[in-house]
């Protein structure tokens, strides 16, 4: 089986105020003449596509998207990644000669995605206030309770002292 020859520029960008990494890459020009797009005319040495992988883990690696376009140039991977290195392939899907699928060798990238921490807010405090409780409304149905906003120093159901 014949694989689709290719060096791509693969490039991923994740920044510290960002949320996501956006891959970036450009066509291997060395395919554009022997490698079209397929299409309903061109169905054999053609390609169909991108399949972006996180290869961190070498023996458990994890498609991203098997469905890229093969006119796309980018891809954003949302949301960001854990922190840490992130090692991703990205490789060209294709049919070759007998119009089985093939698959170029893989381009490389490593991705650091930063720490994120956010500090605590600052002057966070809190009052202890006098033992009232403040009502923001009355119940017209009923006319015991007190009226808005009063404060009241003792509220009871069944007062146990006159």
């Amino acid at each position: 089986m014949k694989t689709v020859s290719s060096l791509l520029f693969l490039m991923a960008v994740s920044v510290w105020a960002q949320s996501s990494v956006v891959f970036t890459w450009t066509h291997n020009p060395l395919n554009a003449g022997t490698w079209p797009a397929c299409s309903r005319f061109v169905t054999t040495m053609c390609q169909t596509g991108y399949t972006l992988s996180d290869v961190t883990t070498a023996s458990a690696p994890v498609v991203i998207s098997s469905t890229i376009a093969e006119s796309a140039l980018t891809y954003t991977l949302t949301p960001l990644p854990s922190a840490g290195a992130h090692i991703y392939d990205l490789v060209i899907n294709g049919r070759g000669r007998s119009g089985n699928a093939v698959q170029s060798a893989p381009a490389t990238v490593t991705v650091t995605v930063p720490v994120k921490t956010v500090s605590p807010p600052t002057g966070f405090a809190a009052t202890a206030l006098s033992p009232s409780v403040v009502f923001a409304g009355v119940d017209d149905r009923n006319p015991t309770l007190p009226a808005s906003n009063t404060k009241v120093t003792a509220l009871c159901l069944t007062c146990l002292h006159p």
